[in-house]
């Protein structure tokens, strides 16, 4: 099973996904079904429902046991997505977004050279009257190099730690997880968590490098993520409450 770490953020619907319901402690559910070109069962819960990601072989029977087997984790989640609204994000001169967990306002700089932070500006390289969705893709684009460089670099000093080699780093664009650790040893991380403080980024990086060896979250996965972050308790609770308050990019 593809582990993952999930956060509450807004996704899309998929539009592929065919609808069905299930009862989960005591209540019925509807959930949708994708089928995808990969080898294990995954579920995400979002703001929209839970979605259940299945191999085409997978008998449904099968999906629904999966399915009831986290039925408390799955509706657990559907209430806390039910009490907790998106945030969006309002593009204009002067907005706030969070950078390593610092507010950084958003500025238009027409003669800079590149997109860059400068102190507690985001200095956008692009014209007065540039439309709003060139701003918008300047800053995800300046993010995600961020956020690239800075996981490369946190993934390589934990893995040092543990006396490993440092994993490749994919980016990930999931709003519904943070990070996923694959059976081959490929991790991926949202490059969303550029909008944290550095101690929740290695909080998150360790519990991923953590699954390269426990491909679960056993008594024996947590120590792993002790030895690598000894503080993992405190910042987990502080990334569930950190987390409601991102904005939807």
């Amino acid at each position: 099973m593809q582990l993952q770490l999930d956060f509450m953020l807004a996704v899309p619907p998929v539009a592929d996904a065919r609808h069905r319901y299930i009862q989960l402690e005591g209540r019925v559910v509807t959930y949708r079904l994708r089928r995808a070109q990969r080898r294990t069962i995954g579920l995400v819960v979002d703001r929209h429902g839970l979605t259940a990601s299945a191999p085409h072989w997978v008998a449904l029977a099968e999906i629904e046991a999966f399915i009831r087997e986290k039925a408390r984790w799955v509706t657990k989640k559907l209430d806390d997505h039910a009490r907790r609204p998106a945030q969006p994000f309002e593009w204009r001169v002067g907005a706030i977004l969070p950078v390593l967990g610092r507010p950084v306002s958003l500025a238009l700089a027409p003669h800079a050279p590149a997109t860059r932070l400068a102190g507690t500006r985001l200095e956008v390289a692009l014209r007065q009257d540039a439309p709003v969705t060139a701003m918008r893709d300047s800053v995800v684009a300046f993010l995600r190099d961020h956020a690239l460089s800075l996981l490369g670099e946190r993934a390589a000093l934990l893995a040092a730690r543990a006396g490993r080699a440092a994993p490749a780093i994919r980016l990930s664009n999931a709003r519904s997880q943070w990070g996923s650790c694959h059976h081959d040893g490929r991790v991926f991380l949202s490059w969303r968590l550029v909008h944290l403080d550095l101690h929740l980024v290695d909080y998150v990086v360790a519990h991923e490098l953590a699954h390269l060896d426990e491909m679960n979250h056993s008594a024996k996965f947590w120590r792993a993520v002790e030895r690598l972050f000894p503080n993992w308790r405190a910042a987990r609770r502080e990334l569930r409450e950190r987390e409601r308050t991102l904005p939807e990019l």
